[in-house]
């Protein structure tokens, strides 16, 4: 995540870290998770500026998961479109990704450049470089 801040001033910014789903017997347990992340981001927000707010980190669902993406876009951030991370590789051979298990939103006090995947060799996942410019 690259963002301009010497031009936007102090900027909230929160990084959310969610659990895997696990095995089976969590899955129940992973829906909760989620949804308790997603309470706990709307309550910090309301106490922030939400304009200058960015929020990102691993929250373990695709994009596809919209439970999410609903809660967040109704509280007036938008959503990056990050490319897929994960898989990076299959068996030591490079794969273009799956999922886009990253996410990033972000308040109206802010434009998405772009973002484009980094390989590690020794990770499963691809790592997101995210550029963001204040709005004008």
């Amino acid at each position: 995540f690259m963002a301009d801040l010497a031009e936007a001033g102090p900027v909230p910014i929160l990084i959310i870290q969610v659990g895997t789903p696990g095995g089976l017997n969590d899955l129940s347990g992973w829906h909760e998770r989620i949804q308790r992340t997603q309470q706990g981001i709307v309550d910090v927000q309301r106490t922030l500026d939400n304009d200058k707010l960015v929020v990102l980190g691993d929250f373990a669902a695709p994009r596809s998961f919209q439970g999410l993406s609903q809660t967040l876009n109704s509280t007036r951030l938008l959503e990056a479109d990050l490319p897929a991370s994960w898989p990076a590789s299959l068996g030591g051979a490079p794969l273009p990704g799956l999922h886009a298990l990253d996410r990033l939103w972000f308040g109206s006090r802010w434009r998405h450049e772009k973002s484009r995947r980094v390989r590690v060799l020794t990770q499963p996942r691809s790592l997101i470089l995210s550029d963001l410019q204040p709005a004008l």
